[in-house]
């Protein structure tokens, strides 16, 4: 059997970013201690950047203030491998302070007057850090002979580049002005010009290549030292918002090649954009998934905090940070929780969420051996394309047209208990879409050539796809077509109009027998929402619902129409080879998390139970409690999440559930029940799959089945 490094074994994670006064009687015996206490096997602590943590030898580097004599990185790397705890050095050189930057500033960014960018514009900050950019020799040159140095003197075992995201905007120094013009032939674009949605995109681009180069060249600094050191660095997952502005490039398919192992930060507080808390605990598990999918081989691992979120000196909120990490476990995630301040979680100012996590770590351990390789199943495949999220997603609520759509969508298939992944479009092949008994595409709108082939083909083969809005209206890079590329497996054409249907706006049905019907009775009308693009049904599809022009709501006497009838359809259905198609022409996917009407949740609902036959999963459990199956050594784990409690956020109170029976379709061996904190699991083994009974679930329950 090939030896495995300990990156690509089962990670439980602790890291302190330390303050700069921190180090003051660190307590290097004491850290272990918790480490042990919590049996996480590594820690993540501050080496450099912004402020440094041991004396490195290097010009003009920024020592903590605080720092005398003392060896806090030599005594923790000591006492940890003591106890088999690694210990991972968090590096941060997203910018320095003025005495560094005034002996360099050819070193760092510049906008395009000259003057030089300041972190401020991005992140709120009292200490005045003047930024770098990917092509600096402060991130780059400087950076590698910190890693030299930091090697050179301590045995640690890997590195984490925090804030490897925050180079903003256009950079105009030297080096960037240099190189865009020797590889792109002209001079980068101004600040009118970055405006136009063609030479954004053509920059982001490029400098998506330079941020890519630049972790490369840190990986490889890192591996001079030995294959068993690790690298990853900070990527925020595919739902985190950015404003455009910032031209944010980096994105998780970047680990792919350069990352030891996957780790995306998700707060619950934040779910990764401070100013907004959307509904929904799903999206740590969610995460976890979607890294197993770029990489199934690579540890893949959820950064929250129990401490540290919106409001970072204090906990967060308890039941909510159980079911968010509970739902990561269950995707078979690992874990590393950030603490803001103090030397370890249980020696800061509020010790309440020191041990909250524990129980899951004490899990984790527990199923070591189970869970060190595991997969997600799913039945269905909610297509998550790159270019899509590039160019389309937004900061601002009102302006995004991909992420609102992925979240609304995930909630409804998780209430329908349908095992799902979020499929990235940069694995996708023929043979990975044939998996997928289904295949979700919320407004889905910038797809290439060859995606729209294979998702054509997909379809002519007998698989299924349900789509919105404006799904492959354009190229991958953001360039508008003339028609809907997957027009003909839609079995509709544009016309290009695109109206806001966000009020007083309705569809009517017009074949209330179909099964896209199912359950809607007594009613000629349904609502819609947001936008809806006019559409031409072809010749053999099927307008189940068709749009009703705007009928204004005042005055009230006024708000009525002669004729309803139009002839472009809203919700269609079309057989295209041996597959089916349910395309909504509206942005329904968005409207279930913005609204989530009745009448937008029918619908989706039955458009799955069309295309979605024999699900590996049946439960006559509420849409509260959600169910995730992930393979595992020799079987499955099959894991219950209670989610049931207060109908606003934060959940203060989780409500148990009680008599749930669940039927998963796997033919199994044996069964061995891994969670049950209230008692009582039990299986039963049938020729239909294993059914499992649980008197009361709590948090968290979880069972294997084992099939080999």
């Amino acid at each position: 059997m090939e030896r495995k490094y300990w990156y690509q074994k089962q990670l439980r994670m602790v890291q302190t970013v330390l303050r700069e006064p921190d180090i003051v009687n660190y307590d290097a015996k004491g850290v272990v201690k918790f480490l042990k206490d919590m049996n996480a096997n590594s820690i993540i602590v501050n080496a450099g950047g912004i402020v440094d943590f041991f004396h490195t030898g290097l010009e003009g580097t920024n020592v903590n203030p605080f720092m005398t004599n003392e060896d806090m990185l030599g005594d923790l790397i000591r006492e940890c491998h003591k106890e088999n705890i690694t210990v991972i050095c968090r590096i941060d050189f997203r910018g320095a302070e003025r005495h560094f930057y005034r002996s360099h500033p050819d070193w760092f960014a510049v906008d395009e007057t000259g003057e030089p960018i300041h972190m401020g514009r991005v992140i709120v900050s009292d200490t005045d850090i003047y930024t770098p950019c990917y092509n600096s020799r402060y991130m780059n040159e400087h950076a590698q002979e910190f890693l030299d140095a930091l090697f050179t003197k301590y045995d640690c075992d890997g590195i984490w580049e925090n804030a490897v995201s925050v180079p903003a905007g256009v950079c105009y120094c030297e080096r960037c002005r240099t190189r865009y013009r020797k590889e792109m032939g002209k001079e980068l674009p101004t600040s009118k010009e970055i405006q136009d949605p063609a030479v954004y995109e053509e920059y982001r681009q490029w400098k998506y290549k330079c941020a890519d180069e630049h972790i490369a060249g840190l990986r490889a600094t890192v591996k001079k030292y030995g294959e068993d050191k690790a690298f990853a660095a900070e990527i925020f997952g595919f739902q985190h918002l950015m404003d455009r502005s910032q031209i944010c490039v980096v994105d998780l398919p970047m680990g792919k090649k350069n990352f030891d192992f996957f780790v995306t930060p998700a707060f619950v507080s934040q779910q990764g954009n401070p100013g907004h808390y959307p509904s929904g605990l799903l999206l740590g598990g969610s995460l976890v998934k979607y890294m197993k999918m770029i990489s199934p081989d690579k540890q893949a691992v959820h950064l929250f905090g129990t401490n540290g979120g919106s409001i970072r000196y204090v906990r967060d909120p308890e039941v909510e940070n159980k079911v968010w990490i509970w739902e990561s476990a269950a995707a078979g995630g690992g874990f590393w929780d950030n603490l803001f301040n103090g030397q370890h979680p249980g020696a800061t100012h509020d010790t309440r969420a020191a041990y909250l996590a524990k129980p899951v770590y004490d899990f984790l351990l527990a199923n070591e051996e189970l869970l060190e390789e595991n997969f997600p199943v799913a039945d269905v495949g909610l297509y998550t394309s790159k270019a899509t999220l590039d160019v389309m997603s937004h900061s601002d609520p009102a302006k995004d047209r991909v992420v609102l759509g992925l979240r609304g969508t995930e909630k409804i298939l998780a209430e329908k208990h349908i095992q799902f992944v979020h499929l990235p479009s940069v694995i996708v092949t023929p043979e990975v879409l044939k998996r997928f008994k289904a295949i979700v595409l919320p407004n889905m709108s910038c797809l290439s050539d060859a995606e729209v082939e294979m998702l054509r083909q997909y379809v002519a083969e007998g698989g299924n796809i349900i789509s919105t809005y404006e799904t492959s209206a354009y190229d991958e890079n953001g360039k508008k077509r003339p028609n809907l590329a997957l027009a003909d497996v839609f079995g509709v054409s544009s016309t290009g109009m695109s109206l806001d249907t966000s009020l007083d706006s309705y569809q009517l049905i017009r074949m209330p027998e179909h099964p896209l019907m199912k359950g809607i009775a007594n009613t000629e009308l349904l609502g819609s929402c947001e936008r809806t693009l006019l559409v031409n049904a072809a010749e053999g599809a099927e307008s189940v619902t068709t749009f009703i022009p705007v009928i204004k709501n005042q005055p009230p006497e006024k708000a009525w129409i002669r004729d309803m009838r139009t002839d472009y359809p809203v919700a269609a259905v079309n057989h295209y080879g041996k597959g089916t198609s349910v395309y909504f022409a509206n942005m329904l996917a968005r409207g279930l998390h913005t609204y989530a009407h009745d009448d937008f949740v029918q619908l989706f609902s039955n458009a799955l139970d069309m295309v979605l036959a024999d699900p590996v999963v049946e439960t006559d459990a509420p849409a509260s409690v959600h169910v995730q199956v992930i393979e595992v050594k020799d079987g499955l784990m099959v894991s219950l999440i209670n989610h049931t409690g207060t109908t606003y956020r934060p959940i203060h109170e989780l409500v148990p559930v009680h008599d749930i029976t669940l039927t998963v379709k796997a033919s199994a061996v044996e069964t061995r029940v891994l969670y049950d904190p209230c008692g009582g699991v039990s299986t039963s083994l049938s020729d239909g799959g294993v059914t499992i009974r649980v008197p009361k679930l709590d948090e968290f329950v979880s069972v294997y089945l084992k099939t080999k």
